[in-house]
């Protein structure tokens, strides 16, 4: 939000400014859940590959399934930001 802490610029990593939400659906999504685990763009591709019944070769996209922290599992790794 801007205005939020007093800042008005996206250059801080407060929630309001660096967090993305992230909404996913479809068969054998819980629908309705709010899962709070940060997630990273770099999930995005090995989830549409699975949902696509593709292989995910995790040497080449190594993020976490969306669908699996949908059912409750939480990978064990940080989410990164950066600003340049």
């Amino acid at each position: 939000n801007q205005g939020a802490r007093g800042l008005w610029g996206k250059s801080t990593f407060y929630e309001e400014s660096a967090g993305v939400p992230a909404i996913i659906a479809g068969p054998g999504i819980p629908e309705g859940r709010v899962v709070d685990t940060p997630v990273s763009h770099i999930d995005f591709a090995p989830t549409i590959l699975e949902g696509a019944g593709a292989p995910v070769d995790k040497a080449r996209f190594p993020g976490a399934s969306l669908v699996a922290m949908a059912e409750g599992k939480r990978p064990a790794r940080p989410v990164i930001s950066e600003y340049h």
